[in-house]
């Protein structure tokens, strides 16, 4: 039987306040069921080929969150999963004023590097929590996408067409994991991306969603749809 690809590991410190958010995630559980956690504090979620684990660390103390951790690598090791310390990173998170960073955990013997970004599910998370690095990668992938929404214009496409175009191929980027990084997004990113909506405006000839309605609109249904079924959910 061949051996699942090694998968990779991100430990995530979070401090906004005194109890601090760790997060760790695997990518070779896609097959197999994952093991159950023994502490509250510590929940394991999981999406496609990416496994997180989330500890919530109040008074520095992180023995649940490392246990789990230990836990996880135990329970890899017992069902033919290994895991690579070398594609193995730690993020750490911290907004308070005076911290002194804690010790690595590690896998098989070997420390994680720490880095200051990690990339995950196509959104990048920075240690300080700002959205720009993302949302720089959205205005990118949307400016590509305008030239090919200019060559239908020139082609005579009716406009309803075009704006099934651009709601499909451009607007599916800008609000790429919007839920996520909107409420945290700079006012100057905000008017960058509404920029390429007022770009498509031009080229259709036609009133499109602005990205504040798009937000708000997309964050409230998430909220409604999370809401009660989740009873961690604040």
């Amino acid at each position: 039987m061949e051996t699942p690809s090694p998968p990779a590991l991100l430990a995530a410190i979070a401090a906004a306040r005194p109890p601090c958010l760790t997060g760790l995630t695997s990518g070779a559980l896609n097959e197999v069921h994952a093991p159950q956690l023994g502490h509250d504090s510590v929940k394991l979620i999981k999406f496609a080929d990416d496994t997180t684990l989330i500890g919530l660390i109040s008074n520095n103390d992180e023995s649940a969150y490392r246990r789990e951790v230990d836990r996880l690598v135990s329970w890899c090791s017992g069902n033919n999963l290994e895991l690579n310390a070398q594609k193995t990173v730690e993020m750490i998170v911290d907004f308070r004023k005076s911290t002194v960073p804690p010790p690595p955990p590690s896998v098989m013997d070997s420390p994680i590097t720490s880095v200051e970004s990690f990339r995950f599910l196509g959104t990048t998370i920075t240690q300080d929590l700002k959205w720009e690095p993302t949302i720089s990668s959205l205005i990118k992938k949307a400016q590509q996408r305008m030239y090919f929404l200019r060559q239908l214009r020139k082609a005579k496409l009716p406009a309803q067409m075009l704006v099934q175009f651009y709601t499909a191929i451009i607007e599916s980027i800008l609000t790429s994991s919007i839920t996520v990084w909107f409420a945290g997004a700079t006012v100057r990113d905000k008017q960058r991306l509404q920029r390429i909506v007022r770009s498509a405006e031009e080229v259709i000839g036609r009133s499109l969603p602005s990205l504040q309605d798009l937000g708000s609109g997309l964050q409230e249904r998430w909220m409604e749809a999370s809401w009660g079924r989740d009873p961690l959910f604040p």
